[in-house]
């Protein structure tokens, strides 16, 4: 429980998780100061090994036990622009919880630091799958959703903050202008982006506000529509005292 690397065939620093072959040389590296990861679940092979694991957990106390799981999950959620925060809080996920005879996200949270969570990275792959499927919904009512954003004006801006949304949403882009700011090259821009106005619609917001934030250059980006129809009707008047 305190082994941090392992050494194979004369490699060092291998990840705990290198799968081994017949005749491999093991050389486990360790640290009394280390504990095992709820990831290590994922890997372990031994019935032996994943008790120990959950022991671990099962000595934990509540709030130990409850923070380890939120940063598990958090760590998973990564890929999708989400925090364990944002999942657990979302009426999506609480209803899709309910259908698995889970009594909402507390119970999931503590069953998931305890290890008696099996395969959570299926679990949340077919959860986004299944948010894709509600947001796309042509049947649901629709949202047309505004945001505001103000970026360091640089080549590809707007590839950079619409790739990592192609396979979540369609934008389109609104009013677009470049301007200096004391010598620095600026862009303020609206998207829009069209959903199904529910839960899963709200929660994949959420996940492109969250792409939009951590795009490179971005220093703000809003939804609320009173600030952007403010800033708007600025630089509109701003480019008319300027032509």
């Amino acid at each position: 429980m305190a082994a941090v690397s392992a050494g194979v065939n004369g490699h060092k620093g291998m990840p705990l998780s290198h799968v081994l072959k017949d005749g491999d040389i093991v050389h486990v590296d360790s640290d009394p100061k280390s504990k095992p990861g709820l990831e290590w679940l994922e890997w372990v092979r031994t019935p032996e090994a994943a008790d120990g694991v959950k022991g671990y957990y099962a000595s934990l106390g509540e709030e130990s036990l409850l923070a380890g799981a939120m940063a598990y999950l958090s760590g998973k959620l990564e890929k999708y622009h989400l925090s364990a925060a944002e999942l657990l809080d979302s009426d999506f996920f609480g209803k899709l919880l309910a259908r698995q005879d889970l009594r909402g996200p507390a119970e999931f949270l503590q069953k998931l630091g305890r290890g008696e969570v099996k395969n959570t990275e299926k679990l949340l792959a077919e959860a986004m799958k299944e948010l894709q499927a509600q947001f796309a919904d042509p049947q649901a009512p629709r949202l047309k959703q505004p945001f505001l954003i103000i970026a360091e004006s640089r080549q590809g801006l707007l590839d950079k903050i619409a790739n990592p949304m192609k396979d979540i949403a369609n934008i389109s882009v609104g009013f677009f202008h470049e301007y200096d700011d004391n010598g620095k090259k600026m862009a303020a821009m609206t998207i829009y982006v069209e959903c199904a106005d529910s839960p899963a619609g709200r929660l994949q917001l959420r996940r492109i506000r969250n792409i939009i934030d951590k795009t490179p250059g971005v220093t703000k980006c809003t939804s609320d529509q009173s600030q952007i129809d403010t800033s708007v009707h600025y630089f509109v008047e701003y480019i008319k005292k300027g032509s």
